[in-house]
C-alpha cells in the first residue's frame, strides 16, 4: 500500500480545493469521521488520492463495485492538485443516491492532465460510498 503523503502544516490548504485548512476540512473524514453527503465524500476521496491514502479510498468504495486491488503503485508520481465541482444531483443527508460531476487536474512528472468524471454515490446503512464513475474525458 502506498504511504500517505505529508501535508506540511496545519495551515496547508486542503487538496480538495475548498480553500480551507486541510486539518479542518478533509482530514477528519480521512481519519474516520462520517461524511454528511456525496459532495463531501468526493472531496475527501480526492484528498485521499492527493495524499495516497489507499486505506480511505478502499473504505469509501462501495463493496458491490470495489475493485479487488487498487493500482496505486505509482501514486507517489502523480500529483493531484485541482478539483472543480461541475454539477451535483441529490446526494444530500436525506438521499440514498447522488451524482457529482467534476474535473480534476493532475501532474505526472512534468506533464499536466485533466480528468473529467461523473461519479455516482450510494448511501448504505447511513454511510456514503463511491459506487462508480463514468470518465467522460481524460487528457
Amino acid at each position: 500500500m502506498a504511504s500517505a503523503k505529508n501535508i506540511q502544516t496545519d495551515t496547508a490548504n486542503c487538496p480538495c480545493g475548498s480553500g480551507r485548512d486541510f486539518h479542518a476540512c478533509c482530514d477528519p473524514y480521512l481519519q474516520g469521521e462520517p461524511v454528511p453527503n456525496a459532495e463531501t465524500l468526493l472531496r475527501a476521496r480526492f484528498s485521499a488520492y492527493a495524499t495516497a491514502n489507499e486505506r480511505y479510498i478502499n473504505q469509501t468504495w462501495h463493496p458491490a463495485s470495489r475493485p479487488i486491488k487498487l493500482h496505486l503503485h505509482n501514486a507517489e508520481q502523480v500529483r493531484w492538485y485541482g478539483l472543480k465541482i461541475i454539477r451535483i444531483e441529490n446526494g444530500g443527508p436525506d438521499d440514498q443516491a447522488g451524482l457529482v460531476e467534476f474535473s480534476a487536474h493532475y501532474q505526472i512528472k512534468h506533464r499536466q492532465g485533466q480528468l473529467h468524471e461523473i461519479s455516482h454515490f450510494a448511501r448504505d446503512n447511513g454511510k456514503w460510498y463511491y459506487l462508480e464513475g463514468e470518465i467522460t474525458d481524460i487528457r
